[in-house]
């Protein structure tokens, strides 16, 4: 079902639905809770990174990712949203970034409280990427995805 179809009658709900650079997200073809798991980087140490995405939509020249985020009151502006989300969103970026070659994969935060879209710049997710996540304090990163350790499996 919609996720929003029991709020279609709030202004701010039309809003996020109508939103031109993430409409796709929430029409057909879209997908939500979408499991990813994947490796960062190459090599045997890289880490491995297992998460969710609530909103997934794979176009023909793009692909768009919307986390849905429950703080009340929101942030306003993307310098105040806490490092883990970003962090968390460049993790699933950088992992669609290898399945999707060529492909932009472009991410949003959906605020639930009020019903608010932030797009989220590529350079900020980039940062985030290479100084939160695959950088020397990668170990100690905060996403909200589970990062761990590569270990070789033998037999």
């Amino acid at each position: 079902g919609d996720v929003f179809a029991a709020f279609s009658d709030r202004p701010e709900v039309l809003a996020v639905l109508e939103e031109p650079a993430f409409a796709a997200v929430f029409g057909p073809g879209s997908r939500a809770e979408v499991s990813l798991l994947g490796q960062l980087g190459e090599g045997g140490d890289a880490p491995i990174v297992s998460g969710q995405i609530d909103r997934l939509c794979v176009l023909d020249d793009k692909v768009l990712i919307v986390d849905y985020k429950t703080n009340r009151p929101p942030p306003d502006k993307i310098a105040d949203v806490p490092g883990s989300y970003i962090g968390q969103l460049a993790a699933y970026r950088a992992l669609l970034q290898k399945i999707y070659q060529g492909k932009e994969v472009h991410c949003a935060l959906l605020w639930t409280w009020d019903c608010r879209l932030m797009p989220l710049p590529q350079e900020v997710l980039d940062h985030a990427y290479v100084h939160s996540l695959v950088g020397s304090n990668a170990e100690n990163q905060a996403c909200k995805v589970s990062v761990y350790p590569y270990v070789a499996m033998t037999g």
